[in-house]
């Protein structure tokens, strides 16, 4: 079967630029937040940038066991086999192998 090689490597460099581009986000977020101040939104000739705010919640120990049970009780029907599921493919790339 002919594979055409210019779509793997075109998909890698998109992976690579992707990767490479999240990381300079990562690492500027923080000096545009700053460079916001006090502000949580603030319109620019670039575009609407806003400081979202995610909660992270901390629950009372018996809410923490019930969890606990759960997905006890979700392994366990995967392992008696009374738990259904279905598979979607999707596609996994690692540079450089």
């Amino acid at each position: 079967m002919m594979r055409d090689k210019a779509k793997f490597e075109r998909y890698a460099e998109l992976k690579n630029d992707i990767k490479r581009l999240e990381e300079e986000i990562t690492a500027l977020a923080p000096e545009v937040m700053v460079e916001m101040g006090e502000v949580d939104e603030l319109s620019t000739e670039f575009g609407m940038f806003t400081v979202g705010k995610r909660r992270k919640w901390t629950y009372p120990k018996d809410v923490e066991k019930a969890t606990e049970d759960a997905k006890n009780a979700q392994k366990e029907a995967q392992q008696l086999g009374t738990a259904t599921f279905e598979e979607n493919p999707y596609l996994i790339f690692k540079a450089g192998v």
